[in-house]
């Protein structure tokens, strides 16, 4: 014969949904609270340590000083950069302005002698081939 007795059934729906308290909106408050108090912590702990690799007590005299200014005077942070010819001065605030139009046009140049010590084979060549190129167009 079979058995009649009722099975066990889970817990209705109702009884469930009781236990359930605050559900996501809850966990980004308590997790948006929990991160911002370790964000004030870790500010605070920067903030209150001392800075290493300082010199406090040592000061400098007045020729120190006028050393490093005159060596940073003429520092050029892009000095790296131009490679093996570096690139001409820009020329001076207090030039005289006597002559514009003959320093904005440069010389004609003759050949220059190559590298090696002889001289270019090839005759009216300059040193911007574009540039010569464009001019013929």
């Amino acid at each position: 014969m079979a058995d009649t007795r009722p099975t066990a059934s889970p817990r209705p729906p109702a009884a469930r949904a009781g236990r359930q308290h605050g559900g996501t909106f809850l966990g980004f408050v308590i997790g948006l609270l929990v991160g911002l108090g370790l964000a004030l912590a870790v500010a605070i702990y920067v903030t209150k340590v001392p800075i290493p690799f300082t010199n406090r007590g040592q000061s400098r005299t007045p020729e120190q000083d006028a050393a490093e200014a005159k060596k940073n005077r003429d520092w050029d942070p892009n000095a790296p950069l131009y490679g093996k010819s570096p690139a001409r001065p820009a020329p001076a605030a207090s030039a005289p302005a006597a002559e514009p139009a003959a320093a904005a046009v440069p010389a004609p140049r003759a050949s220059a002698p190559a590298v090696d010590g002889r001289p270019d084979p090839r005759p009216g060549a300059s040193a911007d081939p574009l540039g010569d190129l464009a001019k013929s167009r």
